[in-house]
């Protein structure tokens, strides 16, 4: 004798629950970990060079930044950075206080970065733009 359908459906609703709840699914990244260098500054400015070293924990940010030393190319550690990402929009910001927001597209980064006031000179942002 073969099972009724809400036999069936009583039987197989519970096991697909339980298989669901044994195996999370942890969500997509967006390859964000990792090395990203580029430029800061507007056309019209001096450009300087950057380099963030992001590790991504599920939309949790961290690492390091670091800016290019114009006489000897090297880059030199600046301050740690934390902030989140979320489907390719990111923010963070970092221990001096510069905040970084943009959208993260596959091996590329286009965003701001802002500064706060410093020794009387009021907040100034940048362009930012990144490569892995």
């Amino acid at each position: 004798m073969l099972p009724t359908r809400q036999a069936a459906a009583k039987f197989i609703w519970p096991v697909l629950a339980s298989l669901l709840l044994a195996c999370p699914v942890k969500p997509a990244t967006l390859g964000v970990s990792g090395q990203w260098t580029g430029q800061l500054g507007d056309d019209g400015m001096n450009k300087v060079g950057i380099r963030f070293d992001i590790q991504d924990d599920a939309g949790a940010l961290s690492g390091r930044t670091y800016f290019q030393d114009q006489g000897t190319d090297e880059y030199a550690p600046e301050a740690l950075l934390s902030g989140s990402c979320d489907g390719g929009l990111a923010s963070w910001t970092t221990e001096s206080g510069a905040i970084i927001k943009g959208r993260f597209d596959g091996s590329s980064f286009v965003g701001t970065m802002e500064f706060p006031p410093d020794e009387g000179r009021p907040v100034h942002a940048g362009k930012l733009v990144l490569n892995k």
